[in-house]
């Protein structure tokens, strides 16, 4: 069975902490499979004080249980309103956001992704060594709905993109009037942005798209987990920046398919970032660094390069930083040494769980 270690860690993590916890994610991102792995490991933990609930057969009661676990809550919002209490901690997995902001209170929202390097390789690769198995990911990494991937052989990944993307457009033309040909120029421009800082004022006057328009769009693309963002965080002052985000693509599909002139090393930029975002509660973007996260008191500057030419580049941007631990992930370490700065071989840092 494919395990979600980091994610399984973050919500363990929160576990005492009353109330809702969500766990928000576009259909095929594996929510329901998590949800199991999770009522595995609690169980282990709690024994008998744990009830799990699916759509199709709830349990006749969940009195006195101080966990509970909701597949899919926008089948049933109800729910919420009747188990919220000062006494029990909830974990729901959602497709959509407006139960999330239906929940008033203490609430923690776990975002799942698409499957990182090391899920691909347990479930499509585990015969092939490290190096044929990152080869492949980086040819054919797409949103796979994990319910479908014994049936890989037979599966046309465009079409489920296709299905995903029509269904998002039809919704935003019904409930906001937006034409599905704005909704094709923002995601086009953003597709081909990959580690471009962006405001909507930007993308507004790029796309011709009304601002108003760009931010329901915008909102409806990650929701649906075709897109993902990330703000921006001065390195020196130490402050968030508000000068607008970076956006990446979820689906590597897509961005091969649509963004064939896009340079190797934002193709790279986005695979990384994608694997943080997987791993890291907090991430962000940096004035002289591609990524900066934050784990519990740590600081960790990142890097991303795909040649060693732009590894040692990359590397002496971060090098004067205090406080931090410094990283460039290259697909290129042979004889590079900068002080203070360490060198992670791609395949090494995709293949690990932390």
């Amino acid at each position: 069975m494919l395990q979600r270690d980091a994610y399984i860690r973050r919500l363990l993590l929160i576990k005492d902490e009353k109330g809702v916890n969500f766990i928000h994610g576009p259909k095929g991102s594996g929510k329901t499979m998590l949800l199991n792995l999770l009522f595995d490991s609690l169980t282990k933990i709690e024994g008998a004080d744990v009830a799990i609930c699916f759509p199709s057969s709830h349990p006749d009661s969940v009195e006195n249980k101080k966990y509970v676990l909701i597949d899919d809550i926008d089948e049933h919002p109800e729910l919420l309103t009747t188990l919220i209490s000062d006494e029990m901690t909830i974990y729901a997995t959602c497709k959509s956001l407006s139960a999330i902001s239906a929940v008033t209170g203490r609430k923690n929202i776990l975002k799942l992704y698409p499957l990182s390097f090391s899920e691909y390789r347990s479930l499509l690769c585990r015969n092939l060594s490290l190096k044929k198995s990152y080869d492949r990911y980086r040819s054919n990494l797409t949103l796979i709905p994990l319910d479908e991937v014994r049936a890989m052989s037979n599966f046309s990944n465009f079409a489920y993109f296709s299905d995903t993307l029509s269904s998002l457009k039809n919704s935003l033309r019904e409930k906001m009037s937006i034409e599905r040909e704005d909704c094709d120029a923002v995601l086009n421009f953003i597709s081909s942005s990959i580690g471009r800082i962006l405001s909507i004022n930007d993308i507004s006057v790029r796309t011709k798209v009304y601002e108003r328009d760009v931010i329901e769009i915008i909102k409806a693309l990650e929701e649906a987990g075709i897109i993902a963002a990330i703000s921006g965080y001065d390195e020196e002052k130490e402050e968030l920046l508000d000068n607008g985000r970076k956006y990446y693509l979820s689906d590597n599909y897509y961005i091969k398919r649509l963004s064939e002139n896009l340079s190797q090393s934002f193709f790279f930029e986005n695979i990384i970032a994608m694997e943080l975002l997987r791993r890291e509660e907090h991430v962000y973007y940096g004035v002289y660094s591609d990524f900066i996260t934050f784990y519990e008191f740590e600081r960790r500057i990142f890097q991303s390069a795909v040649t060693a030419e732009d590894a040692r580049t990359k590397a002496e941007s971060i090098r004067k930083f205090k406080g931090a631990n410094k990283y460039v992930i290259t697909e290129a370490i042979d004889d590079i040494d900068v002080n203070g700065i360490e060198f992670i071989d791609a395949i090494s840092f995709l293949s690990s769980s932390t």
